[in-house]
């Protein structure tokens, strides 16, 4: 069921207008925060404008500058950048996906089924980008509710999306690792201790066992250290044998495609090797 923010009246949960006050059932971004966008884009540009004007005024301050960059102008055209983002931000039209998600906040005290429900449109709807905060939040909600199977399974997609770890990754940046390299040692990280707690599995097409097989902590086959397995995936146990067979068929396609690049090269090769040998006979024969 929907409330209506406006006159608290239950609607069916795919309404758009409230039935009783023809109130927009899809909420947008308040007002407060759009201002709040905009004040933090202004406050944070004269920051970063008083920063560049120092470095500007005082190179020698630099030194002090360990981790941050110490170029003015980098600074100058992030005090310009912000609080244009911001502001662009604060006037934009709210976008679907983030409608459903607005409303699905509003609904994990009143209605936990239908903020998953609005959750899960959210997440059909957005961006690659934008999809990992909303498997965090759909997650804590199931976990809240005690759907362990289905939170472990938001978990585990959190791990390998888009915008995972944003807020770790952007301190990273800052003082100057390598973001990607954060982000990969995390959701490595998330992973090993699922699978230590028995939350999910690893499974992997083996060569030297020629068949899908669950990998052992270090990813490997427990029968075979070497190689590496083929086609990785993680999974929950609940998910595990549906999941060999299309592990199975991915690494059937994949050497097909291998072998008919191989093909491919083979045969490129032997054309440029018999047009140069053709090209010597015609030039032995022709002197």
């Amino acid at each position: 069921m929907i409330y209506c923010k406006k006159c608290n009246t239950k609607n069916a949960g795919d309404e758009k207008f409230c039935q009783k006050c023809n109130a927009d059932l899809l909420p947008k971004e308040n007002l407060i925060d759009r201002i709040g966008n905009i004040i933090v884009g202004i406050v944070g540009g004269v920051l970063c404008g008083l920063v560049a004007y120092n470095l500007f005024n005082n190179p020698e301050l630099a030194e002090s500058f360990t981790v941050c960059p110490t170029n003015p102008l980098t600074w100058l055209i992030v005090a310009i950048v912000f609080p244009i983002t911001n502001i662009g931000l604060a006037l934009r039209k709210t976008p679907e996906y983030l409608r459903y998600a607005i409303r699905a906040r509003r609904h994990i005290e009143l209605d936990p089924e239908q903020a998953i429900s609005d959750f899960s449109q959210a997440l059909e709807l957005a961006p690659q980008k934008e999809r990992a905060n909303i498997l965090n939040e759909r997650a804590n909600l199931y976990k809240k509710l005690g759907m362990e199977e289905e939170e472990t399974r938001d978990r585990l997609a959190y791990t390998s999306a888009e915008g995972a770890y944003s807020g770790g990754s952007g301190l990273a940046g800052m003082f100057g690792a390598d973001k990607d390299a954060y982000v990969s040692t995390r959701a490595k990280d998330e992973r090993k201790k699922m699978m230590a707690e028995g939350k999910i599995k690893a499974l992997g097409y083996c060569p030297k066992c020629a068949s899908v097989v669950e990998l052992n902590e270090k990813l490997r086959c427990p029968q075979h250290k070497s190689p590496k397995p083929k086609i990785m995936r993680f999974v929950i146990p609940a998910d595990a044998e549906k999941a060999k067979p299309e592990i199975e068929e991915e690494y059937v396609q994949q050497s097909k495609k291998t072998h008919r690049t191989r093909k491919t090269v083979f045969v490129i090769i032997s054309i440029i090797a018999l047009l140069c040998i053709v090209c010597g006979v015609v030039s032995y024969l022709t002197q």
